[in-house]
């Protein structure tokens, strides 16, 4: 695996926590981000072969995933233009 592959997906899973400890802090759109890259891990793990998930369930978790950070992006902008306002 190349090492710049390794260290993104290190990220992932710090962001992962990160997202974890904001959800666990009453931070709506932190468990979001925590299920965001926690596929993001899993489908970066299921394309190096450490893990073995068919290629129609990456794409459906894949989505899932997108979806999930629409909403927090889509929450946080309405946020911040709400207070603008």
């Amino acid at each position: 695996m190349d090492a710049i592959y390794f260290i993104s997906i290190l990220m992932e899973v710090l962001i992962f926590g990160m997202g974890l400890i904001m959800g666990f802090r009453k931070r709506v759109y932190g468990w979001c981000i925590a299920f965001t890259f926690g596929i993001y891990v899993i489908y970066d793990l299921a394309k190096t072969s450490f893990l073995n998930i068919p290629e129609n369930i990456l794409t459906l978790l894949f989505f899932g995933a997108t979806v999930s950070m629409l909403w927090v992006v889509w929450g946080l902008y309405n946020e911040h233009y709400k207070q603008s306002s």
